[in-house]
């Protein structure tokens, strides 16, 4: 595994694919759909009530007037006079209500030493229409104090803009009903937005941290080392497992089975005469023991001596095979538990590692590596499992789908099983 040293010492930088990426946003979202529910629903409420609790209903009383000044001609010069009349008395109105003169009438009208409420002056646009108005959270409030400054206000303007008169056209009426409604729907609506966002942003990051093997081209790019094929996911109509995940099982579709033959040819080739190949992965669950059967039922249909060990057999059992068949499979544990077959994996004479498509982290098998490295075994290629097509898959696979597992439905005696002496093979010793 010498050739594989310089990629782990020096790994590139990997460049982010598109494509993958919008793939990787729709499994992700796939598996945490649940999740962006979920934020949504509980911003929604959460600003529902944060909305009810802040809610302070408020009231305005309002009157509006027309503006006249002493020279009540009715020619377009005096209008205009007027119009700007209007607009100086509003402008200069928040500067009125600052004063003491204004404050202090208004006060002494109203018998108290503070304004429960905020008065406001506005003009229409080329008019002398003047609107005056108050608002405060009690109702009561903002009508007094509306009717306090209709009566004081002309008489303090006229110490700034001169002689005017206000002339009511739309008297104020007790404000019964509060001006600015709570909006439920609106809080409402602007929770779940927020809770979406924070839920796919969520969803975004876990797709740009999966660091996974997705393609074959990933194991070339990402592993430098050569992908010897990909096993598709297989899944039944009825969407139940299978325990016999088996080329002679009628009931596996030709994908599956073709998929294995393609890579018993390419693992025969890449062998090159070495006879002990060490069948492992990074984790468990990643497939190695339906690899393990399955390559050697390939293997014996292409007439091949093939004998099939556990990972707990000894080394003598290891050297006793080799003379009894051609090729020498070891069903190994995951990488992360090889300590506890050294002995075993001392024999091997090259390596297959086994990476489920999507599931350990790229690090992770890289770690594996560089401990696969202090072995004198070659590693002469990798194969993809558990293979998606459709919308969330990578490109590869046929769908069939029934998960792999690492050391379920199978036994293995002292030699395990023998293949190639008849196609489909048999058994080369006693099972126990």
């Amino acid at each position: 595994m010498e050739e594989n040293k310089k990629q782990l010492n020096n790994p590139e930088e990997f460049e982010i694919d598109i494509t993958v990426l919008l793939r990787d946003l729709l499994h992700s979202f796939s598996k945490l759909w649940w999740l962006t529910a979920l934020l949504a629903a509980v911003a929604a409420v959460g600003m529902l009530l944060m909305g009810v609790w802040s809610y302070h209903p408020m009231y305005k009383a309002e009157a509006t007037f027309t503006v006249e000044t002493r020279n009540t001609s009715q020619s377009g010069y005096n209008f205009f006079y007027d119009n700007n009349t209007a607009a100086q008395m509003a402008k200069t109105f928040p500067y009125l209500l600052d004063s003491d003169l204004l404050l202090e009438r208004v006060k002494a009208d109203l018998g108290t030493e503070l304004l429960n409420g905020t008065p406001s002056a506005q003009v229409i646009e080329n008019s002398n229409l003047f609107t005056l108005s108050v608002t405060s959270r009690d109702p009561q409030a903002a009508y007094d104090i509306l009717q306090a400054l209709i009566k004081n206000y002309p008489a303090v303007a006229e110490y700034v803009i001169g002689k005017t008169q206000l002339n009511m056209i739309q008297h104020p009426e007790f404000p019964s009903v509060p001006y600015n409604n709570m909006q439920h729907l609106k809080y409402a609506a602007l929770g779940g937005f927020i809770g979406f966002v924070l839920g796919m942003g969520i969803v975004l990051l876990h797709a740009l941290l999966r660091n996974t093997v997705r393609k074959e081209t990933d194991v070339t790019t990402k592993l430098n080392a050569p992908c010897l094929g990909a096993i598709p996911l297989v899944v039944s109509r009825t969407g139940r497992k299978n325990a016999d995940l088996s080329m002679h099982n009628s009931k596996v579709g030709m994908p599956f089975k073709e998929s294995f033959r393609g890579l018993a040819l390419q693992t025969d080739r890449a062998l090159e005469g070495r006879k002990v190949l060490l069948i492992t992965a990074t984790a468990q669950q990643e497939g190695t023991s339906t690899v393990a059967r399955n390559l050697a039922e390939a293997l014996a249909e292409q007439g091949k001596q093939v004998l099939l060990l556990p990972g707990d057999c000894q080394p003598e059992q290891v050297r006793q095979a080799k003379g009894q068949a051609d090729i020498v499979l070891i069903d190994a544990p995951a990488c992360q538990n090889l300590s506890q077959l050294t002995p075993v994996a001392e024999q091997a004479e090259a390596i297959l590692y086994v990476i489920r498509q999507d599931y350990s982290k790229l690090p992770r098998i890289m770690n594996c590596f560089e401990d696969l490295n202090q072995m004198d075994a070659r590693l002469i290629g990798c194969v993809l499992t558990g293979v998606r097509t459709g919308i969330t898959g990578y490109g590869y696979g046929y769908g069939y789908g029934y998960g792999y597992g690492y050391g379920k439905g199978y036994r293995y005696g002292r030699y395990g099983y023998g293949y190639g002496e008849e196609k489909g093979g048999k058994y080369a010793a006693d099972n126990e």
